[in-house]
């Protein structure tokens, strides 16, 4: 005979005791001679309903939960105030533009609500344990509860809490989810109490926040924006060319017709070193100068190298940066994105003459790369330290 699984699934400590407690012999038993002493008639076939109910009939057996390696769950409960419920909303952010991969479930005690994105970001909402009348006992329970709801629903495989107290309900949902989940939890390295009462494989660490530079949030002045342009009397544009061979191959013959093309009305200049590839008008940079910390370009040619894209978004000078068939890493292609996002980068991606003209009259217009020059400066704080913040946390939280 082919045995059946049940497809109920029980999420919450309550839920699977009941569900022991009805299938075992005891409670099966005494339903039988319960309903016997309701019904005379039953006490004449009793013996072998008992032996056909506790013998024959076995329970079924319930679907075991599945994980899902990219789900995850973020806690943020806060006594007093909002720090963590804020801290747990921007690591939710943050992990989700640095993994859009990612299925993240939120549960903090802020008034403030994410807005959900259905299958990627969701957001729940628990009162303060101090704001609960009716005890700390039961909010406790009800914490338990809608935890355990929100892990069972999202197959969850870690969960991530912060705060300085790890609280029953979260204690105890855990230890009723399936033993191959992890919790991590950041807090302020003061305590790590009800940690030894946990079951399940964790792991902690002290919450650090991500870097400012004090730089980024100052305005270029006028004159600090001439400094960077330094703008000729011959107006003769001065580009620093910066392309490896792979770039070259790929970018050369179009970047020689768009250069030729443009010179028509406007001059551009390109200048490199010799480890680097030259184009047929370029000229060479002295071995002693550095590019990057010299002023004086207009503008930047580069291709996609790692190095070259954080070197990019600290100088501020305006960048064409080519996209070759190099695979970049998770945070040198967030970086590129946010640069391109802010409009400090024209990014191109195929070799077309007639989008490289465009790019490079935009270079040759001051205006337009003052505006970029503004726009790379207004940005809230520097974005390889968010994104290198950001895959830190992917990186300690997911474990790749």
């Amino acid at each position: 005979m082919k045995k059946t699984t049940s497809r109920t699934q029980f999420a919450t400590h309550e839920s699977k005791e009941l569900q022991r407690i009805r299938s075992s012999f005891s409670f099966r038993f005494a339903v039988l001679l319960n309903h016997a002493f309701r019904n005379p008639l039953k006490l004449i076939v009793l013996p072998f309903t008992v032996t056909r109910e506790l013998i024959f009939r076995k329970p079924k057996p319930t679907v075991s939960p599945t994980l899902n390696s990219n789900s995850i769950v973020l806690v943020g409960i806060d006594t007093r105030g909002i720090m963590w419920s804020e801290r747990a909303m921007k690591l939710a952010i943050e992990l989700q533009r640095f993994d859009s991969d990612l299925r993240i479930s939120l549960l903090t005690t802020s008034d403030k609500i994410l807005k959900d994105r259905v299958g990627k970001l969701l957001h729940y909402r628990i009162p303060r344990p101090r704001s609960v009348d009716s005890g700390r006992r039961d909010w406790n329970l009800t914490c338990e509860r809608l935890l355990s709801t929100i892990i069972h629903l999202q197959e969850a495989s870690r969960v991530v809490f912060l705060g300085d107290y790890l609280y029953s309900g979260i204690r105890h949902s855990l230890n009723s989810s399936p033993s191959e989940i992890h919790l991590h939890w950041m807090n302020s390295g003061n305590d790590q109490i009800g940690l030894d009462k946990i079951h399940v494989n964790n792991s902690t660490s002290v919450y650090e926040d991500s870097l400012v530079s004090a730089g980024d949030q100052s305005v270029l002045s006028e004159s600090t924006m001439q400094d960077h342009l330094n703008l000729r009397l011959d107006q003769t544009t001065l580009a620093h060319l910066q392309l490896t061979s792979s770039g070259l191959n790929l970018w050369e013959n179009v970047l020689e017709e768009s250069l030729r093309h443009t010179g028509e009305s406007h001059f551009i200049l390109t200048a490199s070193h010799k480890k680097y590839g030259f184009l047929s008008e370029t000229i060479d940079i002295p071995r002693h100068i550095e590019p990057f910390s010299t002023p004086g370009f207009h503008f930047r040619i580069i291709d996609d190298q790692p190095e070259l894209i954080a070197k990019v978004n600290q100088d501020r000078i305006p960048s064409l940066i080519l996209r070759t068939e190099r695979l970049l890493d998770k945070v040198s292609l967030k970086i590129l994105e946010e640069l391109e996002r802010c409009g400090a980068v024209i990014v191109l991606r195929k070799p077309n003459r007639f989008t490289i003209i465009d790019a490079l009259e935009t270079f040759m217009d001051m205006e337009s790369r003052k505006r970029m020059i503004t726009n790379r400066a207004k940005t809230s704080s520097e974005v390889s330290h968010e994104v290198t913040w950001s895959a830190s946390m992917h990186s300690l939280i997911i474990g790749d």
